[in-house]
């Protein structure tokens, strides 16, 4: 506790004694009454005598009072302003030299190594700036051929959807399994190409007659035509865009009921 009262004592004259109030005041009050300082401390009388010379011939309220304080606030008050003048001056004067600095180094020659290193510097950007925009135009070529293709798909795919706008969704149109075998079947087959009941039994394992009554019970609903071609005895049949339409509809009910 002790230890703390000391620091903060001392912390108080610290400040009490760096204050410039009090410095400008202890200075105007040593100027006013420095005989009175220099006697007392140089004078070979005794104490006492001192004391009381001091007490009779230096005893003035103006001198010991009114003119330290006078002059103190004075100088407080025009010291900052004073004290800018030759900060003001000293800013000026590097700030000056730095430009000066600057322009004499700017005026200087260049040495032959210093040119050869600022040229080939010169020389790397620019092939860097190149090789930039070079790499920017084989991007655009790029991004612009995939635009182009992706336009002819949807183009494509405009026409194949205007197609089936007019064509009754699957979830219209009953089929039975045997139907719907015989059917998925086709999905195989290109435009204008055409399969016959013979074709149906290779590989569903069916008889004649099934294969024919199935395909003329699909030529009925829409999904399939006859080609009007002759193969022997039996006739072609070709997928219609109903019978695709059909057929994408299934898979993608089945695709939204597994999700």
């Amino acid at each position: 506790m002790l230890k703390e009262l000391s620091t903060s004592l001392k912390a108080q004259l610290y400040e009490r004694v760096s204050s410039p109030i009090l410095g400008s005041i202890l200075v105007f009050w040593l100027i006013f009454n420095w005989e009175a300082v220099f006697y007392f401390l140089l004078s070979d009388s005794a104490i006492e005598d001192k004391l009381a010379y001091i007490q009779s011939n230096f005893r003035n309220f103006d001198r010991n009072v009114v003119y330290p304080l006078l002059y103190s606030a004075l100088f407080c008050l025009l010291y900052p302003i004073v004290s800018y003048i030759p900060f003001y001056i000293w800013e000026w004067t590097s700030s000056h030299k730095l430009r000066s600095k600057s322009k004499l180094s700017l005026s200087e020659p260049l040495s032959i190594e210093n040119s050869i290193a600022i040229r080939k510097e010169l020389i790397n950007k620019e092939e860097k700036i190149r090789k930039i925009i070079s790499d920017n135009n084989n991007e655009k070529d790029e991004l612009e051929s995939v635009i182009d293709k992706l336009s002819r798909d949807n183009e494509r795919l405009y026409k194949v959807i205007s197609k089936f706008e007019s064509i009754r969704p699957a979830e219209y149109v009953e089929l039975s399994d045997d139907q719907e075998t015989v059917l998925t079947y086709f999905s195989k087959l290109e435009d204008n190409h055409q399969y016959i009941p013979s074709d149906i039994i290779g590989d569903n394992d069916v008889s004649l007659d099934f294969a024919v009554k199935t395909l003329d019970q699909l030529e009925k609903k829409g999904l399939l035509k006859k080609s009007g071609e002759t193969f022997g005895i039996e006739e072609g049949y070709e997928i219609t865009n109903a019978g695709r339409k059909y057929l994408a509809d299934k898979v993608i009910s089945e695709h939204e009921n597994k999700t």
